[in-house]
């Protein structure tokens, strides 16, 4: 009895061997059959040693992708690719990552597009300003006399008259009025510089004739008022009256293009001052220089 139970123990030990035996002796079979056939190709089609080389690898390669038995093959790629959990963390981990790079490329972006529209603004601005000085540089608004008496600040009209205004400045650029005498002083009436050869009688400024102006004929009747004479300037130059007065018929010769706003004081001591016949005075008075200025 025990004899029988050995030889089945071993026969069935044997029994894997025997087919793992036949199983070799028949791939070795298989691919001495294969190498066989893969030389009589080459000896009947003439391959090259590069191309055959080839051809057997992809017949081995067949060979052993059809070994494979697809059901085991399945099973095993389930296996290793079956799901995995990711934790809730990890979700809000990255989300936070991603919103903070989205917000940090935002801000970025739009740091530089406002940067580059400020500069680009700035230079469209600066070469605006360049330009426009360029054309039309400023005119001052303000002209201040020095006096041998005091200051005498001057607002300029150059709304009401553009042309006598830029004539004025022209002059005080030139240097014309620097020196210049009062020479005509008439009390409750005029001063007046720039011509002083003149021996016209006081009643020549008052006649009475057409009112005319590039102002308002109101500023014309009024004290303290900067103004000069129609005619063209020749080579005497250009003529100053300052009115001491309000004055209700100046003839259609004098220009108004200014009023004093400060050194009221200053022009009532000029006209105080003491004068011959001609009305002349008889102490030298004068303008030491002009200052144009745009502010005060």
């Amino acid at each position: 009895m025990c004899g029988e139970l050995e030889q089945g123990s071993n026969g069935r030990e044997e029994e894997p061997r025997r087919r793992r035996l036949e199983k070799r002796q028949r791939g070795g079979a298989q691919a001495t059959a294969t190498g066989q056939v893969l030389t009589a190709t080459r000896e009947r089609d003439g391959l090259p040693a590069r191309s055959f080389v080839r051809l057997a690898l992809f017949i081995v390669l067949i060979r052993f992708m059809a070994r494979i038995k697809p059901q085991a093959l399945l099973q095993q790629s389930k296996k290793k690719k079956g799901p995995s959990r990711v934790s809730m963390t990890t979700i809000l981990l990255y989300s936070l990552i991603v919103v903070v790079m989205v917000f940090f490329l935002f801000s970025t972006y739009r740091h530089w597009s406002q940067r580059s529209r400020l500069q680009t603004e700035d230079r469209s601005v600066l070469e605006g300003d360049d330009f426009t000085d360029m054309k039309r540089p400023e005119v001052p608004r303000y002209a201040v006399f020095n006096t041998s008496k005091g200051l005498i600040t001057v607002e300029l009209y150059k709304e009401g008259s553009p042309e006598v205004v830029d004539e004025f400045i022209d002059s005080c650029q030139n240097g014309h009025f620097r020196g210049m005498l009062f020479h005509r002083v008439i009390k409750h009436f005029v001063i007046q510089g720039g011509d002083v050869e003149s021996h016209e009688a006081a009643e020549y400024w008052t006649s009475r004739g057409k009112h005319y102006n590039q102002l308002s004929t109101s500023l014309k009747h009024e004290a303290f008022m900067l103004g000069t004479s129609k005619e063209k300037h020749d080579s005497v130059g250009f003529k100053l009256f300052i009115t001491t007065a309000p004055i209700p018929d100046l003839n259609e010769k004098v220009n108004v293009f200014g009023r004093v706003i400060k050194g009221e004081d200053v022009v009532q001591e000029i006209e105080e001052v003491d004068t011959d016949e001609h009305y002349r005075p008889k102490s030298p008075i004068g303008i030491i220089n002009v200052t144009l200025k745009q502010k005060i």
